[in-house]
């Protein structure tokens, strides 16, 4: 394997983004040049690389990055030329505006992280000219342009699946909302329930719904059986079977349920509007 250090590098961490540019000659080689537990790396292969583990294997062609929190994913193959940038948490958290940061770290917290983000042939070819560089400022200023506009790029490409996801939670969300809780007739399942039903955890089942129903999900239910109830006493039935209707036992329950609510038992509701 033929590493290219640049003069940026300062052992034992790497306190400035440094470039490895790899020419891997045997059958394995790990990804991680350097040892160090808040070291990522971004990957550029120069062309078409296999990445494997235990028994998975990947196919890439595109920038893929690789956390300090698992750095067992090696390549398969010979004759392969790499570009590797590693830099440190620390590093990046003082250079991009801390909103952006933090978005970004998140992702970052996965092991192996494949992005539509590249680089272009100019960049690459900067890249590769910036490892070779002896002047450190200039080596420098290269290599950070890049890398923010990278990460800007990384960042909105971040911010579109995380639109896509929230867009796909949302609509499972409604079509839970209209099969449990807007249907007045049935009492809901557990919400262990519902949220296996949807795949979230309960926490974000309970999140979720909050924020976008504005009130957590058995008192959403419960209203909603409510208002349903008065508009039926409203329409003339009786007391008794409107409790039935919906779902109530016993109708001492619904009578206590509705005064809870509305302030006033439905029977002297329902004189009140003779």
């Amino acid at each position: 394997m033929n590493i290219l250090l640049p003069t940026c590098v300062h052992e034992p961490n790497i306190i400035v983004p440094a470039i490895f540019v790899r020419s891997i000659k045997q059958i394995t080689s790990s990804l991680h040049p350097v040892a160090s537990q808040e070291i990522i790396c971004i990957h550029r292969p120069l062309s078409r690389v296999h990445l494997f583990r235990d028994q998975t294997y990947i196919t890439v062609s595109n920038i893929f990055i690789t956390s300090y929190r698992d750095i067992t994913w090696n390549i398969d193959g010979d004759n392969i030329d790499l570009i590797t940038i590693c830099l440190s948490l620390e590093w990046l958290k003082n250079k991009l505006p801390i909103p952006l940061f933090d978005e970004v770290e998140k992702v970052l917290k996965f092991g192996l992280i494949i992005t539509g983000v590249n680089f272009s042939a100019q960049e690459v070819q900067l890249l590769q000219s910036v490892a070779l560089l002896k002047d450190e400022e200039k080596n420098n200023y290269n290599l950070i342009t890049i890398l923010l506009d990278f990460f800007r790029r990384f960042y909105a490409e971040i911010k579109n699946i995380s639109q896509e996801l929230k867009s796909n939670d949302l609509q499972l969300l409604a079509n839970l909302h209209d099969k449990y809780i807007a249907n007045f007739y049935l009492e809901p399942p557990s919400i262990e329930r519902m949220a296996n039903e949807v795949g979230f955890s309960v926490s974000k089942l309970k999140k979720m719904f909050k924020e976008t129903y504005g009130k957590p999900i058995y008192q959403s239910h419960i209203e909603s059986k409510l208002a349903n109830a008065l508009k039926m006493l409203e329409e003339g039935y009786s007391v008794k079977i409107v409790a039935s209707q919906l779902g109530y036992t016993q109708p001492i329950k619904f009578i206590k349920a509705f005064q809870r609510h509305y302030g006033v038992t439905p029977g002297k509701l329902k004189r009140n509007k003779r």
